[in-house]
């Protein structure tokens, strides 16, 4: 396979036409699917905190199934309130700076009808919705990520990764079961980048790259993507294999040795 490495301390910044990196529309849909915490102010109303539990529809349109006596559903039944979401994506392993990124979402807070909340929620998490339960819908008209603003429409027709919703399960899968197969991922970076290193971590996982955090004592981490492969997977089984293909590469790296 061909492999390739770019780093933001060495070869090529990492920017957003990295082509080691989501395009930011990708990215930010992305991001709504991976996010572990959600803040929801709504103007003039009350708030909202959850970890976990929201989800995106095919628009990337917020859902946030909520209580019958949440207080933000009765501000907001019966009329569309203006609201701003916060979503945060954390790193799911213990790494030092684990967020990786926010999206901010402004625009329009509606509570659609019970039988279509319930149609909505069972269409884009593939489960339904649980008895007595409604949903909070945030449709944005701003988004930005991590401070830069992306075109709505260009959000909305953009696809999350196809590993966003099995990306934690897989980096946890190979930090805790693979710890030989990770070292043999940091020997493919160039050694200089190595320097003083006292842990390398896997820290993020899309379609594009596999993302290794180099953590060092008393100097700034790196983080580095490895990019998998030229040919854009569909879907978890094309990023599964092209990254057993890299880790078969970074076996093979290190028997050359």
């Amino acid at each position: 396979m061909s492999l390739t490495l770019l780093t933001s301390e060495v070869l090529v910044p990492m920017t957003w036409t990295s082509p080691a990196c989501a395009p930011p529309a990708e990215k930010a849909r992305s991001l709504a699917v991976t996010a572990t915490t959600l803040a929801l102010h709504v103007s003039g109303g009350p708030g909202l905190a959850a970890v976990g539990g929201h989800a995106t529809d095919g628009a990337g349109r917020v859902l946030v199934p909520t209580s019958p006596d949440c207080r933000v559903l009765a501000a907001v039944a019966g009329r569309a309130r203006a609201a701003r979401a916060v979503l945060t994506d954390v790193a799911p392993l213990p790494v030092r700076e684990r967020v990786r990124g926010r999206l901010e979402l402004h625009g329009r807070l509606t509570v659609p009808p019970p039988a279509v909340a319930a149609q909505d929620w069972e269409r884009a998490t593939g489960r339904p919705l649980e008895p007595g339960r409604r949903v909070l819908r945030l449709s944005a008209d701003t988004v930005r990520l991590d401070g830069t603003e992306i075109e709505p429409q260009a959000y909305a027709r953009a696809e999350p990764d196809p590993m966003a919703p099995h990306e934690a399960e897989v980096l946890s899968h190979l930090a805790a079961g693979h710890a030989a197969q990770t070292a043999r991922l940091a020997g493919l970076l160039p050694r200089r980048l190595l320097a003083g290193a006292v842990r390398v971590v896997p820290l993020r996982l899309d379609r594009h790259a596999l993302v290794l955090r180099v953590e060092r004592v008393g100097a700034a981490d790196t983080d580095v993507p490895i990019a998998l492969t030229s040919t854009r997977a569909e879907h978890p089984g094309q990023v599964l294999a092209a990254l057993r293909a890299l880790l078969d590469t970074a076996t093979g790296a290190a028997r050359r040795r």
